[in-house]
């Protein structure tokens, strides 16, 4: 698309329109450091080469639907960021290694900051967000935008869904075996995360994912899923902490807090995977159902509080732990679970939601009908 002479040159009718431009291998030079001089420059052999930094930002071409989605968006700004979606349109354009983009004003914020614009984003291949690529983008975007705006670059929050899948087959109607259908069924889940989820503001719908499941393959007659919100912390090892987690949603005890004490795991809406607390023991989180939070030693089978660490508010989904103490992890981190009042799982403007290997569990029964 071209100019109209006023806005850019609009290039006579039957023009000869010469275009130069290189084809690269995609993303796969990313990261590349190393080079080397193949031949003399001006007469000269003896040449020093620095990186100054890596190899970055190639990408795979647009498809055409992505094209159909971005060309219009990209001709609208006009390199303005005027809107918030021309901050994101702006990013994913001229940084292909953004994968999800998130831009908010500063009166959505929480106390609001007016004269920002909150910038979130995820970045493939690199957990984090590194300050030499902060430092990038907002020079590039601070060009582009209002001289009283202040863009700020913020880390992401991540919110995962833990499903729990149990799924009847036919074994009259197929020949795979159960640890067929079970890879089945989580591949249709991932493909559901893949196509519905990963972003920022994403939704989960309960009624699709269970339909996902029954459709992964013809011989599954039904499923029971259940499923839980989940935040992954890394508390830092031998200090005492407090922790503020939110799951933005009203969580699954709405009842009075003075009518409903919780049975330990049967009915508890936060749980946690297991770690070694302050105590030595090996311990898990629970709520008591009427909003407290404790710490529970699990010796030989037998569940047992040792004391309370925190609060949590079922209609808000805030969760606070205070003077919580961790002497190591029975694995990278905690999961904390928790069960939504409503299995509709929705992500915010700040909020990546999203569903991983790790956090499925299946359970296959064969049945003969």
């Amino acid at each position: 698309m071209f100019g109209d002479n006023v806005i850019g040159r609009r290039p006579k009718d039957n023009s000869v329109i010469v275009v130069e431009y290189r084809i690269s291998n995609g993303e796969l030079p990313n990261g590349l450091r190393t080079f080397f001089a193949d031949g003399a420059i001006g007469g000269e052999t003896d040449i020093t080469i620095t990186t100054v930094s890596p190899a970055y930002g190639g990408s795979v071409r647009e498809t055409i639907d992505e094209i159909k989605f971005n060309a219009p968006r990209a001709f609208t700004t006009q390199e303005r960021a005027v809107t918030t979606e021309d901050y994101e349109t702006l990013l994913k354009q001229y940084f292909p290694e953004i994968n999800v983009v998130s831009a908010y004003g500063g009166e959505e914020a929480d106390p609001p900051q007016y004269g920002k614009v909150f910038i979130s984003l995820d970045l493939e291949e690199l957990d984090g967000l590194p300050s030499s690529k902060i430092d990038i983008y907002k020079k590039f975007i601070k060009q582009r935008s209002p001289l009283s705006i202040d863009p700020v670059f913020i880390e992401p929050e991540y919110l995962y869904t833990s499903v729990v899948a149990k799924v009847k087959y036919n074994i009259n109607t197929t020949t795979l075996s159960a640890n067929d259908i079970k890879l089945l069924v989580i591949s249709a889940i991932l493909s559901y995360s893949d196509r519905n989820l990963d972003d920022f503001k994403a939704t989960l719908r309960y009624s699709q994912l269970v339909r996902a499941i029954d459709d992964s393959h013809a011989s599954i007659i039904s499923n029971e899923t259940e499923i839980y919100a989940l935040k992954k912390i890394t508390p830092a090892l031998n200090s005492y902490q407090s922790i503020n987690l939110n799951f933005n949603a009203p969580l699954y005890n709405a009842l009075p807090s003075s009518t409903l004490v919780h049975k330990f795991q049967e009915d508890t809406v936060i749980t946690s995977s297991k770690f070694v607390s302050d105590s030595g023991e090996i311990c898990t989180i629970e709520d008591d159902g009427k909003g407290g939070l404790r710490l529970v030693s699990i010796q030989e089978g037998q569940h047992n509080t040792t004391k309370y660490i925190g609060t949590v508010n079922y209609d808000t989904g805030q969760l606070t732990l205070t003077n919580f103490k961790v002497i190591n992890y029975l694995g990278t981190g905690i999961n904390i679970y928790a069960k939504p009042r409503i299995k509709d799982i929705f992500s915010t403007t700040n909020s990546i939601l999203s569903i991983i290997e790790e956090d499925i569990v299946v359970e296959v029964e064969q049945v003969k009908e």
